[in-house]
């Protein structure tokens, strides 16, 4: 692994947060294609059998995404605070990340979808470093 520091947006902090505006972001954001399916619900521990639940998935669009978090439109109101396990596919699918992320905000959008703001966890047994460097690389093309 290496030592390498991904810092984005605003240093820490700054006074350009907030201001009157709601906006908390500390991070640049980057609008593109990516896909997210959330997993509401587990499936059941037999669930490998036929005929048996799996769990419950959500595919979400991203609106916009960082390092830390992401900005979804979804179909459904999500509960605040939730933890969910999360997959993320960037545009040119090569690679799917596994993350934990925390719903910090759900508001009503446009044509009955639902904006929702969650925060990636660093959390053991995801991909959080490879998804960090993958932001980091995206950020830095030409």
């Amino acid at each position: 692994m290496n030592n390498v520091d991904y810092s984005f947006g605003s240093a820490a902090g700054s006074d350009d947060r907030d201001s009157g505006t709601g906006n908390k972001r500390e991070d640049y954001r980057l609008a593109g294609q990516a896909s997210v399916t959330l997993e509401l619900e587990s499936g059941l521990p037999e669930a490998s059998g036929e005929g048996a639940d799996g769990p419950c998935t959500l595919q979400c669009r991203i609106r916009d995404l960082s390092a830390r978090g992401l900005c979804l439109v979804v179909p459904q109101p999500l509960t605040t605070e939730a933890l969910l396990p999360a997959k993320v596919t960037l545009h040119d699918g090569a690679e799917e990340f596994s993350l934990a992320v925390e719903v910090k905000w759900c508001r009503a959008g446009d044509r009955g979808h639902w904006l929702v703001g969650v925060e990636i966890q660093d959390s053991d047994d995801t991909s959080y470093v490879d998804w960090v460097e993958a932001i980091a690389r995206v950020m830095t093309e030409d």
